[in-house]
Formats: structure tokens, sequence, C-alpha cells
């Protein structure tokens, strides 16, 4: 489902953003914000194709109903699908397919993007032509104490992705569509670890990948993939290297230190409440 053919669905979105959502009738369903995040991308056109996996019904009527959807025809376009009997990581690895954009993107409903936040990445990729993919930076919020602290862009090395339980935000990432089509698909049987396997492959075929270390995301910091298994092993570590972990760990670690030290001081990121889908509000810091 989206809107009806217009002049400007004739030609391709710049962004691609996929979202996964799986939920019932919930009043606290946080939907709405994350697609009003994406559709106010100011200077992007970009279409979200949403994978509806629970039991919501009339959940496009809501959607426009709530957000107005056609005062942002002209750059944004809203495709919904849904499909019920297939796991969370297969609806990823299935709207893969159905990509418009020249790039791509993964906002899951209780995520937004903060504004401007698509522009930067896109002058990025215009200006490196030789990066496939790029980590962004973004913000943590605490849903207790309102409280949002930076989450700066690292790249985890081959070494220590694969010999510890890395943490990739998916939203915080950003590829061309092409890399998706052609050599580097996802492998939903990885489940949790899907992303973590992705980006192994990745980094072992030598692409190019780059660090923007402003703050394009906000997450709640419970935000997790809904599926709790961990599915097919992950590719064993070499033995040297894994016998190293605790040293690749260490780099890690004093590479998040010091993107944090140049992380932009953006103190107070503006995002969508459910009480206020007019105009983004502020959040503590």
């Amino acid at each position: 489902m989206s809107f009806p053919i217009s002049t400007h669905q004739l030609t391709p979105p710049d962004f691609s953003i996929i979202t996964i959502h799986e939920n019932s009738e919930d009043a606290q369903d946080s939907l709405p914000c994350a697609v009003a995040s994406l559709a106010d991308q100011c200077s992007i056109k970009s279409e979200q194709i949403l994978q509806h996996l629970g039991e919501a019904n009339n959940l496009w009527s809501k959607l426009s109903k709530e957000l107005q959807l056609s005062k942002w025809k002209q750059r944004f376009t809203l495709r919904l699908v849904e499909e019920k009997n297939i796991s969370f990581h297969e609806a990823i690895q299935k709207a893969t397919t159905r990509i418009l954009g020249a790039f791509v993107g993964f906002l899951q409903p209780d995520e937004q993007y903060l504004p401007e936040g698509l522009v930067a990445v896109e002058k990025y990729f215009q200006a490196h032509p030789e990066i496939d993919l790029v980590f962004t930076g973004g913000f943590v919020l605490d849903n207790v104490t309102k409280k949002t602290t930076p989450h700066p862009a690292v790249l985890p090395s081959l070494e220590y992705l694969w010999s510890s339980q890395c943490t990739i935000i998916p939203s915080t990432l950003f590829c061309r569509s092409l890399l998706l089509k052609k050599d580097f698909p996802f492998y939903p049987r990885y489940e949790n670890r899907m992303f973590d396997e992705w980006l192994l492959r990745l980094l072992q075929s030598g692409k190019k990948i780059g660090l923007l270390n402003i703050p394009t995301t906000l997450r709640p910091a419970c935000s997790t993939p809904i599926n709790h298994c961990q599915g097919e092993t992950f590719p064993v570590c070499p033995p040297t290297m894994k016998l190293f972990a605790p040293w690749w760990k260490f780099q890690h670690a004093r590479a998040f230190k010091k993107a944090l030290r140049h992380f932009p001081n953006s103190t107070h990121p503006m995002i969508y409440q459910l009480t206020n889908l007019t105009e983004r509000t502020t959040a503590s810091l």
C-alpha cells in the first residue's frame, strides 16, 4: 500500500528506510513518531518500507489520520506491506528486495531520525564516492529519567567483531543500495547477529566503511531486536585472533572514548512525542 503515483514518484527516492512493525493494538505504539521523523527530513526525497508483522487493524488509516501524510507527499512515500508469517529478520531481508532509493537505512518504530540527519549522510556519500557504508552517531534515551546519552560513531575492527559480542545499532548505519542488491545480502538465519555477520563479510572483502561522527538517530536504551534466539552459529574465530580478544576490546573501548570527546555538543535533540505530532520537542540531556 502506498500513495497514488504522482510526479514525484517517477524519480527514485534518495533514501529507502526499512522499518519492521510487530506491534498489535497498543496505544503507546511510537510508530507515528518514527514515521514523522523521516517524513520531515528537509531536502531529502525518501520512501519508508514499513513491513507490518502484527495483528493491528487499519494501520494505514491510523497513520494517515494522525500524521496527515498528504502534507509530505512531494518528498515522502510510505509503503506498507503486511506479512504475518515471517520472522523479524526475514522481514528485513525481504524489505531489502523492495528498495528503490540510492541509500538504505534501518529505523525501528521506537526510534527517530534527528532533524537534518539524512541530509548530512547524503552529503557524506556524495563527498566520498569510495565509501559503501557509513556509521553515524546518535543519542540513547532513558525512558525512565528522560535523559539522553551520546553514542558516537565507532567502526568495530575485524578482530573485535569476530572475537567479541559486538553491539551494532542498525539505525546509525547507512549503505549504498547496490551493496545489498548485488554481493552482500542479509542472511536471516543468523537472527540477532545478522548485522554482525553482514558487517564481518564487508570488512573481510575490503569494502570501505566511513565514520560520520554526528548525531542522526535517537533510540530508547531498551531498543533491541524482538527475536531472542541466536540463530545459526557465528563463524568460528581463528584461534590466534581469539587469543588477543582482550586487546581488541581495549582498542574498541579506547576508540569509543576518543570518538565521544569529538562528538558535537548537541545537548538538546529535538524529537517527536506521541502527544504532539505537529512539532518536535526537546529531550533532556
